[in-house]
């Protein structure tokens, strides 16, 4: 999960101790198996008993059960599949940082008919995705070695949804690549989305707590290019995951497109969702057997409190983005 800087002098870090917010720290009983310095990590591969983990220095990247490999990731990686829920139809996803693959791996098992793409600037990471953390290679995964903005700017295909799960790590922790996080990254993204596809990003935090003017500064940029945006929680991690959707005039009809599935009442959501909206939207699509996670029953309802609540913070740019651990210059709107 890691993306570099495309610009030295400013960072927008999370600069935190991954380790109090992620719930995980190093054992002394642990078996490193793999070690590597490469230009742009120290990457460990550790197993703790049946789980395995992937460190970048100390910040833990991925958890997976050696004896269910597409089970035992982090809580947040659960809300990767509120992308077809508010979009049935889409066929592709393109995931912008790798670690250990647990979303990849998911969406190529839960979903057959989609096709899968990631975009990874380390290639140690790819290898080791692979190797320990069971990654398939499928003819229907596509692994791009690149900077996930310098990707995206390139190519020209569309996707049903861009998960972005990026991070690098510092002295002081994990922290967000600056220039993944900005109105002009997300213009590109929307750009590459199908209409009706949406963006979903993992930031290290919490509203109320650590790194709460990131979250909400991320909610406002997302808000400035999209026409929906939801913000829910996990519990057993500071981990908040961000859900913006591309909503355009639909062009199309149920009658010129058979055979796609349907939103409720027509080719559209009607926002805003709350939590028994979502939670409808999830039963209809797991009978007829879209979405196979019982557990996304609960996390569409784990709203963060700034949940459609208003934006407080200024909308991050290519020239202004200082979201880190001194507090930057990120200023609540006055």
């Amino acid at each position: 999960m890691t993306q570099t800087r495309i610009h030295t002098r400013q960072s927008i870090g999370l600069l935190i101790g991954a380790m109090a917010l992620m719930v995980l720290v190093p054992a002394a009983h642990g078996q490193v198996v793999f070690r590597q310095y490469t230009p742009y990590n120290h990457v460990v591969v550790e197993d703790q008993g049946d789980t395995r983990i992937m460190w970048f220095d100390r910040a833990p990247q991925t958890t997976m059960s050696k004896s269910n490999p597409l089970e035992g990731g982090f809580e947040y990686t659960d809300f990767f599949h509120i992308a077809p829920i508010l979009y049935p139809a889409m066929d592709s996803v393109l995931f912008v940082g790798l670690g250990g693959g647990t979303g990849p791996k998911q969406f190529l098992h839960d979903y057959p008919w989609m096709q899968v793409e990631v975009v990874e600037i380390d290639p140690v990471v790819v290898d080791l995705a692979h190797e320990y953390f069971y990654l398939p290679r499928d003819p229907r995964l596509a692994i791009h070695v690149a900077d996930g903005r310098v990707h995206l700017r390139r190519t020209n295909r569309r996707y049903g949804s861009v998960i972005i799960d990026a991070y690098s790590t510092g002295p002081s922790g994990a922290y967000i690549p600056f220039h993944l996080a900005t109105h002009e990254f997300f213009q590109i993204v929307r750009d590459r989305l199908d209409n009706g596809g949406t963006v979903i990003y993992n930031v290290i935090g919490v509203a109320g707590g650590p790194n709460d003017h990131v979250v909400r500064a991320t909610q406002s940029t997302l808000a400035s290019v999209f026409e929906a945006v939801y913000v829910f929680q996990a519990r057993s991690s500071m981990n908040t995951v961000l859900v913006a959707q591309k909503i355009e005039q639909p062009t199309a009809t149920a009658e010129e497109s058979p055979g796609l599935p349907q939103w409720p009442e027509g080719p559209w959501v009607h926002h805003p969702l709350d939590a028994s909206g979502f939670r409808q939207l999830f039963i209809g699509l797991q009978q007829q057997g879209r979405i196979r996670r019982g557990i996304l029953g609960q996390r569409v309802t784990q709203f963060s409190p700034i949940n459609l609540g208003p934006l407080t913070h200024q909308v991050l740019t290519d020239n202004y983005a200082p979201v880190d651990s001194s507090w930057g210059a990120i200023h609540p709107l006055q």
